[in-house]
């Protein structure tokens, strides 16, 4: 399986894994330290990942997990999404047929198509690539941004409260982000971004930001110290009348 893989054979790859499924979850540390292994680019953006990771910080956790399983570092994981590190494993290596494989058998598609995209353009900025491989690698994150807005899209005509979970909810196994803030770390992304779906909901939340800014708080502690009071003053005075109205809206 793992000779498949580093050839980035996607016909004995569905082969294999057609017929054993459960074959990724045996896999181990040390099978993906020869898989990652001998990879200058790896290991630059390993290193670059985990000293920048407040600039990069939507990549951060994949850096950690990668670290891990190379042994490069003594942080523990309780989980490591396999398939999804095989999927990045085959961008590495530029084996993008395995990796659009890949990529539609993965968690979190969505997501999945932005990181790739991130990754792809963020190797180009390294000195040791070369030109030709480079246009290839544009190429592959225009393609992983467009599929990720086109599936976001699909999602949205089928259901928007859906639409809005997938671009919401944080992933354990992607650094324990949000699609959202994944792709609004990375100002490559402006395709996605001009995605209608992802524009509403980012209005959506610009919108409640600044409904519960200083402002809102404040006028809704006066606004509830008001009842309070009101609250108290009615058994002070004793008059069951202001006990009735007040009550019910103090609890």
């Amino acid at each position: 399986f793992l000779t498949f893989l580093q050839s980035g054979s996607t016909r004995f790859v569905d082969l294999i894994l057609s017929h054993k499924p459960d074959i990724v979850s045996h896999m181990q540390s040390k099978h993906f330290k020869r898989l990652y292994d001998s990879n200058l680019i790896l290991y630059a953006f390993v290193e670059q990942f985990l000293e920048r990771q407040q600039t990069f910080r939507g990549m951060h956790g994949l850096a950690e997990d990668i670290a891990y399983l190379l042994e490069k570092s003594d942080v523990s994981r309780r989980y490591v999404d396999k398939l999804f590190h095989l999927f990045i494993w085959s961008i590495f290596y530029k084996h993008y047929d395995l990796a659009r494989y890949l990529w539609h058998a993965c968690d979190y598609p969505t997501a999945n198509g932005i990181i790739a995209s991130h990754i792809l353009r963020a190797n180009i900025t390294f000195k040791n690539t070369h030109k030709d491989s480079n246009e290839v690698r544009e190429a592959q994150a225009t393609w992983f941004e467009n599929q990720a807005s086109v599936l976001l899209s699909k999602c949205n005509d089928r259901s928007q409260l859906r639409t809005k979970f997938v671009l919401l909810q944080n992933m354990v196994t992607r650094g324990n982000l949000s699609c959202l803030q994944i792709v609004t770390n990375d100002d490559e992304n402006a395709f996605f971004l001009e995605n209608p779906v992802c524009i509403r909901h980012l209005d959506d939340l610009w919108s409640r930001c600044r409904e519960a800014g200083p402002e809102f708080w404040i006028l809704a502690s006066l606004f509830l110290n008001f009842f309070h009071i009101a609250f108290l003053f009615g058994f002070w005075t004793d008059r069951p009348t202001a006990r009735y109205i007040f009550l019910p809206i103090s609890i």
